[in-house]
Parts: structure tokens; C-alpha cells; sequence
């Protein structure tokens, strides 16, 4: 939690100096690479080493893809120019972020600005626990088929899917736009204010175990 708090305040200073803007889905070119998100927490933080990192997840991917136990890494990807770059440098870490905070990626589904009337700021998400490097989750998502390995699963999306993995003990740690962090169980994750469309509580998981 400490970590996804110091990741938190590092994204808030960035969106500070940007008016409260929020930023653009960097896309995948050669220059995606230094405006990916881990990029710019990096700009606003000394120790980012310390910080991508969740101690039950040390180990990194050797096929991209994290795991309950294990974290994303661009060092192997294909063709993500945007998270490995020509000189050999990658990104890499065990959280994502809320995809619905890439400014106007999808109309009236994305948040603009941490300003938005009717925001519920603390019950927004911004990072979290992810086996991947973001998450678009609507409420309509099912859950990991595999929530050890959910790449594995047979239902790998875009969604709660790379969300609901146990990582403790049946829960995630997530940080919201208002600054505060919360272990949040996976049961729970419909019940968050993903998007500016996610109604909370639409969708009734099945029990976790």
C-alpha cells in the first residue's frame, strides 16, 4: 500500500503541472516509450526502483505476462515499443493503471481531469495489484478464469481479468485519485467507480477461493 500511495502522489504531481489535465494513451511508436506511464512516474520520483515492485510479485516475467506472483516486463515483448525501446531499456513493474484515466481514450467512458463534477474521487481507482501494465474494466467483466495465472486462464481481456488475482490472500491493493490506498478484496472490484459509464455493483462475481 505504501508503494501504490508513493506511486499515487508522484501521478498526482504530474497531473498538477499538466492543470489537471489528464494524459493521452501514449499509442506504440518509437517515441511511446518516454511517455508511457511508468515514464512519467519516474520523472516525479527518486526511487521508482522501489516503488514498481510489490514484494509478493519480486520475480519478472520472462514472457511479458505477470501473475498473482509474478510482474509484467517489457524486456521480451514483440513489438511494444512503448514499454521496451531500440537501446535495450524496458519498463516493468507489478501494477497498472486504471485505463479509464488515459485522457479521452474512449468518449464518455474515460476520465478527463480529476476535476470532473460528480467524480467519486475516493472510490476511483488510479494504480492497483495487475498481471498487466493497464485495465479498462467494465461492469459487465467476468472475473480471472485462473486467478494464479489469469494470462493463462482462457479468458484474458482487457479488463477485471488482469484484476483478479490473489495476490493477498484473495485481494488487491489499489490507490484512488484522492490520494488514498485500500486492500480491497476481489469480490469487491464491481463495486469501484472505474469509469465515468461503470456502474457500481452491476455485476455480482461469484464467490472467491
Amino acid at each position: 500500500m505504501s508503494q501504490l500511495r508513493s506511486l499515487d502522489f508522484a501521478w498526482i504531481q504530474y497531473v498538477s503541472d499538466s492543470r489537471n489535465a489528464l494524459y493521452y494513451y501514449p499509442g506504440n511508436n518509437n517515441a511511446a516509450f518516454d511517455k508511457f506511464w511508468m515514464a512519467i512516474v519516474e520523472r516525479y520520483t527518486s526511487n521508482v526502483d522501489k516503488l514498481r515492485v510489490c514484494p509478493e510479485a519480486t520475480q519478472l516475467s520472462e514472457v511479458v505476462w505477470g501473475t498473482a506472483s509474478v510482474s509484467w516486463s517489457g524486456k521480451n515483448h514483440p513489438a511494444g515499443y512503448w514499454i521496451h525501446n531500440s537501446a535495450g531499456d524496458y519498463h516493468y513493474g507489478s501494477y497498472a493503471i486504471n485505463g479509464w484515466l488515459y485522457n479521452n481514450y474512449v468518449a464518455g467512458e474515460s476520465y478527463l481531469s480529476w476535476l470532473e463534477p460528480g467524480v467519486q474521487t475516493s472510490n476511483a481507482p488510479a494504480f492497483l495489484d495487475s498481471a498487466w501494465v493497464d485495465i479498462w474494466p467494465r461492469d459487465t467483466d467476468v472475473p480471472a478464469a485462473n486467478i494464479e495465472d489469469p494470462y493463462n486462464g482462457g479468458n484474458w481481456g482487457a479488463g477485471m481479468v488482469r484484476a483478479t488475482i490473489n495476490r493477498h490472500n484473495l485481494a488487491i491493493n489499489i490507490s484512488f485519485i484522492d490520494g488514498s490506498t485500500r486492500l480491497v478484496p476481489l469480490g469487491d472490484l464491481w463495486t469501484l467507480a472505474w469509469s465515468r459509464k461503470f456502474r457500481p455493483g452491476f455485476y455480482q462475481p461469484p464467490p472467491f477461493q
